[in-house]
């Protein structure tokens, strides 16, 4: 008997859902001879085993190809140490323009520190004079270092760009400028009102906020929003070395600052005002490398709109305006209740 019919014979005997024994005992039965049955049982198991081979692997493997490419690669923020290195790179080369800027609001301190001691004289109208020029001192003093911080994340931002370019352009931005950090200030202040851990988690999803309203232009609540974008996914990783960067400088100011003391009071602000001339500018680098690793990290952001619950937002900027007067009630009932004020 031909081999063909006997390979049609068994494919036809396994469609009716015969095992192979009953396919040998049938077709000896039927003539064939047990050797040429399970020649042929053994040449058709190895074809289906080869046609799973051939067929199987392609799609699998371009099943794993499309995932591999359509499934994005975590991506960790830099560690403090490489983050610190750049910082120190970008502050060293940036250092002079950096002081120069900042250098106004220091000396406007310390004058203003000159006039608040002379205003312990025994003349009332002295007293008043001093004090008011020291009151005028720290006022500028806080204006100038508001600026300074604008100025100084534009130097950062630009390569080259002088001290007295930075300031003029920080000037001209004063209006919105503020109005990014009245708003920054009020939305913290109505998280702080909700209670202490929302205040810090919005003050670490506003830390980029300057920088966003220097590199991309971002105005207002959108750029409070942007730079909530940018750091979310890195919350811990931002606030970590955001809280280690600190310490450090807190640990340096009262090492310096110890020593400093020795020598009296006097010699210890010195000291302390210029130990800021270097601490400052360079806490700000450090921020301006993490916003620039998290701007390399998610470069689809500064193509897409600005997302994100405004309206959240905007009430708790309400909860931080009415805030005093939640506070002053409070202190009323407590008064009511008690007969005094709590201490």
């Amino acid at each position: 008997m031909s081999e063909r019919g006997l390979e049609e014979r068994i494919e036809s005997l396994r469609e009716h859902g015969s095992s192979d024994e009953e396919i040998v005992k049938l077709l000896i039965a039927a003539g064939y001879h047990e050797s040429d049955i399970r020649t042929a049982l053994k040449a058709e198991e190895s074809e289906e085993k080869a046609g799973e081979v051939i067929s199987l692997p392609a799609p699998a493997g371009e099943a794993v190809k499309s995932l591999a490419i359509s499934a994005p690669q975590k991506k960790f923020l830099p560690g403090f140490v490489a983050l610190f290195s750049n910082a120190l790179a970008l502050y060293k080369k940036n250092a002079l323009a950096l002081t120069e800027v900042y250098l106004p609001p220091v000396i406007a301190l310390a004058l203003a520190a000159i006039f608040s001691g002379a205003a312990h004289s025994t003349w009332p109208v002295l007293r008043f004079v001093w004090g008011v020029l020291a009151g005028l001192g720290y006022t500028v003093s806080f204006f100038l270092a508001t600026i300074a911080v604008l100025a100084m994340a534009m130097i950062l931002n630009s390569e080259g760009m002088s001290s007295e370019e930075a300031y003029w352009r920080s000037l001209k931005k004063t209006g919105s400028y503020y109005w990014l950090l009245l708003l920054e200030f009020l939305i913290t202040l109505g998280g702080l009102v909700m209670g202490v851990l929302p205040a810090i988690i919005f003050g670490v999803w506003f830390s980029l906020a300057i920088f966003l309203f220097v590199d991309q232009e971002q105005r207002g609540i959108n750029a409070l929003l942007r730079s909530k974008e940018y750091v979310t996914g890195y919350w811990w990783g931002a606030f970590g070395r955001t809280l280690l960067m600190a310490f450090i400088v807190l640990i340096i100011e009262a090492i310096i600052g110890g020593v400093a003391g020795i020598f009296g009071q006097s010699v210890n602000y010195i000291v302390s005002l210029a130990l800021q001339l270097v601490t400052v500018p360079f806490s700000i680098a450090f921020s301006y490398v993490i916003y620039r690793a998290l701007k390399e990290m998610k470069p689809e952001l500064a193509g897409e709109p600005v997302k994100g619950n405004k309206h959240f937002f905007i009430f708790s900027a309400w909860l931080g305006v009415v805030s005093p007067l939640i506070i002053l009630s409070l202190a009323a009932i407590i008064a009511a209740r008690y007969g005094r004020l709590p201490l």
